[in-house]
């Protein structure tokens, strides 16, 4: 009898855990949606940031964007951004920039995904 509360308790627990992590993984995309806006409609006055590689940056980049590359940008936020300003965040084609988005939206940044990226 021991034996099998045991066994029912530890089946309990990994459910749980399965049904916390859906949860979280769901409600992820609850809190994380973000503006999107197009790359032609970006004004010259907006804080617009490359995620993309320094090499990339360095070929060709959007005019009076700043280069932080994804991995240091998500690594040191607040190393860069401020919470009460807006950024425009770009990419090569805008899945980088979406997911990088949806993370700095989560920790209470400003951030709007430029959907169509700098390669198109």
């Amino acid at each position: 009898m021991m034996i099998m509360m045991i066994f029912l308790m530890i089946s309990l627990m990994n459910k749980m855990s399965k049904i916390i992590t859906h949860f979280f993984y769901y409600s992820y995309y609850i809190i994380g949606e973000i503006m999107n806006i197009y790359l032609k409609d970006l004004k010259p006055d907006y804080n617009v940031i490359d995620i993309r590689d320094t090499y990339s940056y360095s070929l060709d980049h959007y005019k009076n964007a700043i280069n932080i590359p994804m991995n240091i940008l998500l690594t040191y936020p607040s190393r860069f951004l401020n919470k009460n300003s807006v950024y425009y965040i770009y990419c090569t084609s805008g899945s980088r920039s979406k997911k990088t988005c949806e993370l700095l939206s989560i920790l209470g940044y400003n951030v709007i995904n430029v959907v169509d990226g700098f390669g198109k």
